[in-house]
């Protein structure tokens, strides 16, 4: 038996064991010395491997694993004043700025129009909140772009019912000035499903950003939500990515038990799964950041205040997407474009897989219509 002791996502510890001789149906015990646990989170990843080839199994071959939560994550719960953040109003934005950021808000929208660091673009498209995904086979064959259509009209038909500047002081402001802490606070509306999105950027000097989402007041009988998320769009240079999540491969909320929690790193390339029929791909869960860099260093870094979920390719969700109908693409249909696509999500409901022309997701990996709210820390990476 192969072990490796990690504290927040690193090997703090690995060794071997020799395991004992257990007979089938019974129950046997194996002590692993390890060192003491300090301050964070750990987890001991266990594997059972095969010491002599045997009939059809050859040795070195990993017969059983599993991973044993130790101690827990510590996250993130607000960011501080670093300093006096700029504001400026003009006829259609709101200018936050630092001495190494600035963010542009759009007064008609209440959306994050685009953020750099160091005059380095970071976000290029404006941000948004999304509540759908690319159909896969299995939704296909249990009719879901059809039944919850409604909440892919939602992701992009969401008019601006408010949109407020305030300072840490929670005073309305209106007018060009300094303050130490900006918060940015638009409520959205989403005609199709009868709710709103109430948008939350709480600014600091050094272009850290907490972001919060919460969605509510959603009409009475709604289909289930494909998901709750937000999208990003980034320059393709920001290509290498870090994680601390699940991984290394894809892995979704009712089909991620094999893929362990670690630090992980990949090339955007590197996550795209490439389906014979172009479909949602690339997914990773309870992830606690994710971070993406460009060659010099300069980067982005998204903690989550709880467990979150992201993919980052190079091809929008449109790519995946032809629409209510299946149609019959392939691999070499979709190419990759000059942006990463960067979801980062509070969920994603599972993909099923009972069977493909029927079977829905079990429920207990569904989001049913109800009110939720997820946050996470953004943070700029500067070489």
């Amino acid at each position: 038996m192969s072990w490796k002791l990690l504290r927040d996502g690193v090997i703090a510890d690995q060794g071997e064991e020799n395991m004992p001789q257990i007979n089938p149906q019974a129950t046997g015990q194996i002590k692993i010395e390890m060192p003491s646990l300090s301050d964070g989170e750990y987890f001991l990843q266990v594997e059972a491997i095969q010491k002599e080839t045997k009939d059809l199994i050859p040795a070195g071959q990993v017969v059983a694993r599993e991973e044993f939560q130790l101690g827990k994550y510590d996250f993130p719960v607000d960011i501080e004043s670093t300093g006096e953040v700029n504001i400026q109003f003009r006829e259609n934005t709101v200018l936050i700025s630092g001495e190494n950021f600035q963010a542009d808000f759009d007064r008609n929208t209440g959306r994050l129009n685009n953020y750099s660091i160091n005059n380095t673009p970071v976000f290029v498209q404006p941000v948004h909140p999304n509540f759908w995904r690319a159909p896969i086979d299995n939704d296909f064959g249990n009719g879901m772009p059809e039944r919850q259509a409604d909440w892919k009209k939602a992701s992009t038909n969401q008019p601006l019912a408010s949109f407020r500047v305030l300072n840490e002081d929670a005073k309305e402001m209106s007018k060009d000035g300094d303050a130490e802490l900006v918060k940015i606070k638009a409520t959205l509306r989403l005609p199709d499903v009868g709710g709103t999105v109430d948008l939350e950027y709480l600014i600091n000097a050094n272009g850290e950003m907490q972001v919060s989402l919460d969605l509510g007041n959603l009409q009475q009988d709604l289909q289930d939500l494909p998901r709750f998320g937000s999208i990003f769009t980034l320059p393709q240079e920001f290509n290498k990515v870090r994680w601390y999540g699940r991984g290394p491969y894809e892995n979704y909320w009712d089909r991620h038990s094999a893929s362990f929690v670690a630090e992980y790193r990949a090339n955007v390339s590197e996550l795209y799964v490439p389906y014979i029929r172009p479909q949602e791909n690339g997914y990773k869960t309870d992830v606690r950041w994710v971070q993406l860099e460009n060659t010099s260093g300069t980067g982005i870094r998204f903690e989550g205040t709880d467990l979150i979920c992201f993919s980052a390719l190079q091809n929008s969700m449109e790519d995946f997407d032809p629409g209510r109908e299946k149609a019959q693409r392939h691999t070499t249909d979709i190419q990759p474009g000059p942006f990463v696509f960067l979801n980062l999500d509070y969920k994603q409901m599972g993909v099923g897989g009972d069977d493909s022309w029927g079977a829905r997701t079990h429920p207990e990996y569904r989001l049913p219509p109800k009110d939720y709210h997820y946050s996470f820390i953004v943070r700029p990476l500067k070489p």
